[in-house]
């Protein structure tokens, strides 16, 4: 079975609003990472854009649908749910994404998790009617040269069954100078970005920086 991705966008109240979040979610994070075997990563995050300073991000990745089920089922995480309902600490509801990875598609390295300040990227990608599947081959591409960057750790490609055209992408960088400086400028990448330009209708990036969690837990 796939594993799955979570990705939560919070529109929290304010800028006090949003330690309180980060807070309550990385106590979550803590819970996760030492009882959790099947959490494999739960990232807190927030915009790079210094002029955001009211959204928070939770990206979480999980072995597969018990653990998803386990996790929400658990004290910390109705704890977390408790908080979020009863204090005023949103401004309105969260853009909940759940996700599955698509077969082969994905990798994260054992560096992963000594990575404290990365930057993370999260990348909704719209393609013309019948056209994204076409693509894959291209992105297959940039996963494999990825692979060989130092300063990429973690790469991957996932979907949702209810929206065929749409490709959603997590991906962590060291810097996002290295993204823009290497990465970017790789010729796998540089042959996707050329091969698909035609066929996308919208990209949405979210650059990210960690507040919380992890990215990966050690090996």
């Amino acid at each position: 079975m796939s594993r799955i991705i979570v990705a939560a966008e919070l529109p929290t109240a304010s800028s006090e609003a949003r330690d309180e979040v980060i807070e309550a979610l990385t106590k979550v994070s803590v819970f996760s990472k030492q009882h959790e075997q099947g959490v494999l990563n739960y990232m807190i995050c927030v915009p790079t854009d210094t002029s955001d300073t009211t959204t928070v991000w939770a990206i979480e990745v999980y072995a597969d649908k018990a653990a998803l089920d386990a996790h929400m089922a658990s004290d910390a995480t109705k704890e977390l749910i408790s908080f979020m309902s009863t204090k005023s600490v949103l401004s309105g509801a969260p853009t909940i994404r759940q996700l599955s990875f698509l077969n082969d598609l994905d990798f994260v390295k054992p560096s992963a998790a000594d990575q404290k300040d990365p930057l993370i990227v999260f990348a909704d990608i719209q393609f013309s009617s019948g056209e994204r599947d076409g693509t894959l081959k291209y992105w297959k591409q940039n996963l494999e040269s990825s692979k060989e960057e130092s300063g990429c750790f973690v790469y991957g490609f996932a979907h949702d069954e209810a929206k065929p055209d749409t490709l959603y992408t997590l991906e962590v960088y060291v810097s996002e100078k290295y993204l823009w400086d290497v990465h970017i400028k790789a010729p796998a990448v540089q042959e996707t970005i050329e091969k698909t330009k035609d066929l996308r209708t919208e990209m949405k990036l979210a650059k990210l920086q960690l507040k919380g969690g992890y990215v990966a837990k050690a090996a």
